[in-house]
């Protein structure tokens, strides 16, 4: 009698050990922030889904949760907050894979796809951005050559070979200091005779848009029928009273004759004039460094020749540098468009006279 009593009081003994784990495990299962569904992180800009493991109630792609965000929400006026559409997000999240892949270019094709496209929520278009300013740094300003990119090739360098000589041999429609840049030269008499050298193939292009004071850079090679790529958003400022006109212009050339003064275009410059405007109380041009000079210390200025009926008729608009970098963000020119030092800069070295487009939206 005494063994079966001892042998049922141990078998009661593990039948408590094992409902006691069974109910552990059920409540770390069922507790909030567990592994009741299947997690998985879409690329590695912070998007966390939670997926069902029942397919038939999986949530859908417009309903997806996401957390642990470290992207910066952009403040805008002329797209509301809201769900991507299906094709938009579906893009998105190929292009974040690819992303987390390290394949770069072809992140770089969805994303810009997708962003350009629109669709996008602006945090989700804010991440797209902030991943193609970084895909740009290393796919086309950086000096490694990727054989597969249309937006680049491999030059062999010969005895007497200018890079600005080259690019207009090749039609590369890009500023030759910006090749110089990119092999991480100081300067153009640095090339070396039989040497390989990393091209950029553009023209590279700006998109404002008025109402957010914002500058979309893009690249777009429209002969070679290649899609456009983003490359950065800028912050800029305005013309006071809503007076920087919209249309579409082009880089003054400082080889072509302008056909409305008969005066030679002003194209890039540094260390510029300041010639006043039309609508300037002012007169007299400003040298450099001179007293009330407003282009700042980096004296940028970069001419723009209208091209439709809106801005033909118009002249003395450009980009420039600032003495006021609170402006940024402002309505405070006379009309043109101004930029931060650091930000300008970038814009001087990419954009080209003659073949870059600067189109102004609301």
């Amino acid at each position: 009698m005494a063994h079966r009593y001892y042998h049922r009081r141990n078998s009661h003994w593990i039948l408590y050990v094992v409902i006691a784990i069974s109910a552990a495990t059920c409540a770390w299962f069922l507790w909030p922030g567990g592994q009741s569904a299947d997690s998985d992180l879409a690329g590695n800009g912070g998007t966390r889904i939670l997926r069902n493991p029942n397919p038939a109630t999986r949530p859908s792609i417009d309903n997806v949760v996401r957390i642990d965000r470290t992207v910066r929400t952009v403040k805008t006026t002329t797209r509301p907050s809201g769900k991507s559409s299906p094709a938009a997000l579906r893009k998105f999240r190929a292009g974040n894979a690819a992303f987390a892949k390290q394949k770069h270019l072809e992140a770089r094709g969805l994303l810009s796809e997708v962003l350009i496209a629109g669709g996008l929520a602006e945090d989700l278009a804010q991440e797209a951005r902030e991943k193609l300013a970084y895909l740009s740094s290393v796919t086309l300003f950086a000096r490694t050559i990727d054989p597969r990119d249309p937006y680049t090739m491999r030059y062999k360098f010969k005895r007497g070979d200018h890079p600005a000589a080259v690019e207009r041999r090749l039609k590369l429609h890009v500023p030759s200091q910006l090749i110089v840049q990119v092999n991480g030269l100081s300067d153009a008499s640095k090339f070396l005779a039989d040497a390989d050298y990393k091209l950029i193939k553009g023209p590279f292009h700006a998109i404002v848009y008025k109402s957010i004071y914002k500058m979309d850079m893009i690249l777009h090679r429209r002969e070679e029928n290649l899609p456009p790529v983003f490359i950065k958003r800028y912050d800029v400022g305005l013309g006071q009273n809503n007076s920087t006109p919209t249309g579409l212009w082009r880089l003054g050339c400082g080889a072509l004759i302008d056909e409305k003064t008969g005066k030679r275009e002003r194209g890039k410059l540094l260390k510029a004039r300041w010639n006043p405007p039309p609508n300037a109380i002012q007169r007299r041009s400003i040298e450099y460094n001179m007293p009330g000079y407003p282009f700042g210390v980096k004296g940028i200025w970069i001419s723009l020749v209208g091209l439709d009926a809106n801005t033909r008729p118009l002249i003395d608009y450009g980009i420039h540098s600032t003495d006021d970098q609170s402006s940024i963000g402002k309505q405070a020119s006379m009309g043109c468009i101004r930029m931060r030092d650091n930000d300008i800069q970038e814009v001087y070295d990419r954009l080209y006279e003659k073949w870059s487009t600067v189109r102004i939206v609301p």
